[in-house]
């Protein structure tokens, strides 16, 4: 039975949000029976970093660093809130019998050399005395080329390639990738939308 509402709800995500992959999580814990059938209503606690990347001890590192984790919490929250309006949802502050609560369990800077930042949260949605009722995990990863595809980075004489995954190579400007600051905020970015496409999977009887 709980296969086939496994089935089912990858099935509702599939026609309501369109090309979505049902593996873009992996549960550690769901109650059951579900008590989100039907809920519309979630409240949402901040985003929580927990993992705080080493830059070393330079100022400006560690202020860039500090100002680019901050920058990921708004960009979480207004997503949050957003997409789940438009999945028909109202996810809020406060007011709701359920509680979203994410922590950002790793946060890996990445550079031009390993091509790529990841960001992998765990996700707890809690009733109203704080007992944990769902525990997912979410792990994304932004590549620093914003198309996808392998690329061959140019450094003065120096050719450096990395593979992402499509698998064309072209040389672009170093320039034009994404700095460490902006692959985070997306990471945060599509984060938020995942925690959403599982409220809707889990309200619609998954």
């Amino acid at each position: 039975m709980r296969s086939y509402r496994s089935l089912l709800a990858c099935l509702v995500l599939f026609v309501t949000l369109g090309l979505q992959s049902c593996t873009a999580w992996t549960v550690v814990q769901q109650a059951e029976p579900n008590p989100f059938v039907g809920q519309k209503a979630f409240a949402f606690q901040p985003l929580q970093i927990s993992s705080v990347p080493d830059v070393g001890t330079e100022p400006d590192k560690v202020a860039n660093r500090d100002n680019d984790m901050a920058s990921m919490k708004p960009i979480f929250a207004n997503t949050l809130k957003q997409a789940g309006r438009d999945a028909g949802l109202q996810i809020s502050e406060s007011g709701a019998p359920y509680t979203i609560r994410t922590d950002v369990t790793t946060l890996d800077l990445g550079s031009i050399w390993t091509g790529y930042s990841q960001v992998n949260v765990t996700v707890e949605i809690a009733d109203a005395s704080g007992k944990k009722l769902d525990v997912i995990t979410i792990d994304q990863r932004v590549d620093i080329d914003e198309s996808g595809n392998s690329t061959t980075q140019t450094r003065g004489n120096t050719s450096v390639t990395t593979s992402g995954p499509g698998s064309v190579k072209e040389t672009i400007d170093t320039a034009k990738k994404l700095s460490s600051g902006n692959r985070i905020r997306i990471g945060a970015e599509r984060v938020a939308k995942v925690v959403v496409d599982y409220l809707v999977a889990r309200t619609s009887g998954g």
